[in-house]
């Protein structure tokens, strides 16, 4: 892996011998939750393929579909990403498409893409599951910006203007908050000379940090006419950073898999659903554990009064750690060995660190865990009361 800082643009390089494509991952730190109007940011995500200065909208979409994959984003709480992939011979040209719809968007037909937005916020509150992680987001974070939808909601999104896109592209596209990947076979210099020429972040935008706190769990339930529910339960942990791979290793050894702890008890062994799983979202000051399943509406609560025992009982003994350690790391390396999933990997932790981490580094801490950790894990997940849920049916 090669760093650099070109023009205030982090880069990042993975050189690839063999590879006959380039992957390109552009992402910025400024998400959802730094806006000042809701929903502003997923409008920009939308809006910032159709068309710039050089390139009208039908010629990105085709160059992209003849040369590689089509170019696509998304935007969540703390970051906006954009990625595609071409073949090594247009890496240049994929770049200049990609650093002028950023720097010179026209955002032609804005308006007609508040229709589309529109309708993606009518198919996510139809979508049961969808409705009840939000819900848990909600129950979580309150009125925190954590607990918006990315969406917006209606009223906002039908007034967003010319100049709102204008101004949120200077911020989400601004000095030292976005970071640039590429993946492939490359002559490194030339890279970083097109960078050098071709790709100037103008614009200071400072990230106005508005930590969550104050916890209080709650409960969410929304019934229509579905005998069927979704159910999601969560915890915020609290300075999560020292112990954060021990989080993930709990986590994977209670819900990731058939043999995983919830699967084994009350799919395999009771019978109550089909599938079982735990989830963790972290955010810059806080990490949510949480738990999903779906069942029939009248049954929930008897999958609920089995987790609370499963939790309160649950005991790390020192013996099982290899074995726990063991399957997760094997997950790990099947997973990393897609190249965008271990692309994704790298951004995460550098994100996350603030600099590039190999993956034998990597599996160099996960052999190196904190006994003491996974304690003080198990004691807060343990506590049963102190989770919100949200129940959609």
């Amino acid at each position: 892996m090669d760093l650099e800082k070109i023009n205030n643009l982090e880069v990042i390089l993975d050189y690839r011998e063999n590879s006959r494509i380039c992957y390109i991952i552009l992402v910025s730190k400024v998400g959802s939750r730094y806006e000042k109007k809701s929903g502003i940011t997923h409008f920009l995500e939308h809006n910032i393929f159709r068309g710039s200065k050089k390139y009208r909208y039908y010629e990105i979409n085709e160059f992209f579909e003849v040369y590689g994959n089509s170019i696509d984003a998304i935007t969540n709480e703390e970051n906006v990403v954009i990625f595609t992939s071409v073949i090594n011979e247009k890496i240049f040209s994929a770049l200049d498409i990609l650093f002028d719809i950023i720097k010179n968007p026209t955002f032609e037909n804005y308006e007609t893409e508040k229709n589309v937005i529109l309708q993606e916020y009518n198919e996510f509150f139809d979508d049961s599951e969808e409705l009840s992680y939000y819900y848990l987001n909600k129950a979580i974070f309150k009125n925190h910006p954590l607990g918006r939808s990315i969406l917006g909601i209606p009223k906002t999104i039908k007034n967003f203007t010319l100049e709102d896109l204008e101004e949120r592209k200077k911020e989400v596209f601004s000095k030292d908050n976005v970071i640039l990947m590429i993946s492939g076979n490359f002559q490194k210099d030339k890279i970083f000379n097109f960078i050098e020429k071709n790709f100037f972040l103008e614009y200071n935008h400072e990230i106005k940090f508005n930590p969550f706190k104050n916890y209080k769990p709650s409960m969410k339930k929304k019934f229509k006419f579905n005998n069927h529910c979704y159910v999601n339960l969560g915890i915020p942990i609290f300075d999560y950073k020292n112990f954060r791979l021990e989080l993930l290793v709990i986590s994977n050894y209670l819900g990731d898999g058939s043999d995983s702890l919830l699967f084994d008890i009350i799919r395999e062994r009771k019978g109550l659903v089909y599938n079982i799983h735990t989830f963790l979202d972290f955010y810059k000051e806080v990490c949510v554990f949480g738990i999903n399943y779906s069942i029939d509406c009248k049954e929930f609560e008897k999958v609920l009064n089995e987790i609370e025992k499963i939790l309160k009982n649950f005991e790390w003994t020192p013996k099982n750690l290899e074995k726990i350690k063991q399957k997760f790391k094997s997950q790990l390396l099947v997973e990393l060995e897609y190249r965008p999933s271990y692309l994704n990997f790298v951004l995460s932790e550098y994100l996350f660190r603030g600099k590039t981490i190999t993956l034998e580094e990597f599996i160099n801490e996960l052999e190196n865990l904190n006994e003491e950790n996974f304690e003080k894990i198990i004691n807060i997940i343990r506590n049963f009361e102190n989770y919100s849920i949200s129940v959609v049916g």
